[in-house]
């Protein structure tokens, strides 16, 4: 996995994460600004490769 694909799907976890966090009732619960202060909060740790295949 490249740099730019850990990027991509560091990304995409950061967007689902915000969307199910807004699924939690017939409202908005936070805001884009809200949630990055949340993410300040409860950090997302950036993806690493722990092996390769040799």
């Amino acid at each position: 996995m490249n740099s730019y694909n850990k990027e991509k799907m560091y990304q995409q976890v950061k967007y689902s994460w915000y969307k199910w966090l807004n699924r939690r009732s017939q409202r908005k619960s936070y805001t884009w600004e809200g949630y990055m202060d949340l993410s300040k909060i409860f950090v997302l740790s950036l993806p690493k490769i722990v092996h390769t295949n040799a």
